[in-house]
């Protein structure tokens, strides 16, 4: 995320039992609304898991500045993508219909289903993970042996 993200905001957050100041990696992304009312700039951040939830990273307001997913049976399984094209950072939503249907990029698909069919992810884990096309990187977090 700090690839992606690369700069840093500090905020005042609950550690070791007491508020301190914590270092989030954030930075521009953009996105187009549904309703494809042209492209809109946020700041998105990134919270790195803490000792409570020490495998759990997450980008808060994802809803406040995305919106939520449409949620439709026939649509699947909704994925949050974070795309670098180029010098920016952008936003998608894909849908697991789109995506078994050859809508999207043939290896980014390949390797969000893979993360999403494998009988190895856990019991009721949300699929995440990243591909670093530059260093040729791919992680599915949630694998039992994760």
């Amino acid at each position: 995320m700090r690839k992606l993200l690369p700069h840093t905001k500090q905020l005042k957050r609950v550690r070791d039992g007491g508020r301190k100041v914590v270092h989030f990696p954030c930075g521009p992304v953009k996105y187009r609304k549904s309703n494809g009312a042209g492209a809109i700039e946020v700041e998105l951040l990134w919270e790195d898991p803490t000792d409570t939830r020490p495998t759990e990273g997450r980008i808060p307001l994802i809803h406040k500045h995305f919106g939520l997913p449409k949620t439709d049976p026939e649509l699947g399984a909704a994925f949050f993508l974070l795309v670098q094209h180029r010098t920016e950072v952008r936003a998608h939503y894909a849908y697991e219909r789109d995506l078994r249907a050859g809508k999207w990029d043939r290896e980014l698909t390949r390797h969000i289903l893979s993360c999403k069919d494998s009988p190895n992810r856990k019991a009721k884990s949300s699929v995440q993970g990243y591909i670093d096309c530059v260093a040729e990187i791919e992680h599915c977090h949630g694998m039992v042996d994760d």
